[in-house]
């Protein structure tokens, strides 16, 4: 979603439900355009009424583009790292505890990110970890 509350018509029909429906976008926009509770401006859409209300804080947004393969290339090392602590660390596989999820583990929560792909906590101040 950008500032305006605009969304990609591509991004709706790519949920599972719609994609199940159809995969014409074409189609999608055509009923959308019906529609009384969205509206549709080239191939993009968005409520009609309060859309405001739904746009998130600037920082809580989350990565733009660059800021996606940022994310991807952390992911990716985070991969890494635990590969090479996996190889050097544990002698037996029952030891180690990688790949498991850490369901009592607080600190394994999920990360927003601002415009800049840096990590921000969920109250909107810079992460302390």
């Amino acid at each position: 979603m950008d500032d305006q509350g605009w969304v990609p018509i591509k991004l709706i029909a790519g949920f599972k439900k719609v994609s199940l429906l159809t995969d014409n976008i074409q189609l999608i926009t055509d009923a959308l355009q019906s529609s009384t509770v969205v509206e549709v401006q080239g191939d993009q859409v968005r409520k009609r009424i309060d859309w405001m209300r739904w746009i998130m804080p600037p920082s809580v947004h989350f990565p733009t583009k660059s800021g996606q393969d940022t994310l991807a290339a952390r992911v990716q090392n985070i991969s890494l790292d635990q590969r090479a602590a996996n190889q050097s660390g544990a002698s037996n596989p029952e030891d180690s505890d990688a790949g498991r999820p850490s369901y009592g583990d607080f600190s394994n929560q999920p990360q927003l990110f601002n415009n800049e792909g840096s990590t921000v906590s969920a109250h909107g101040g810079p992460a302390s970890n």
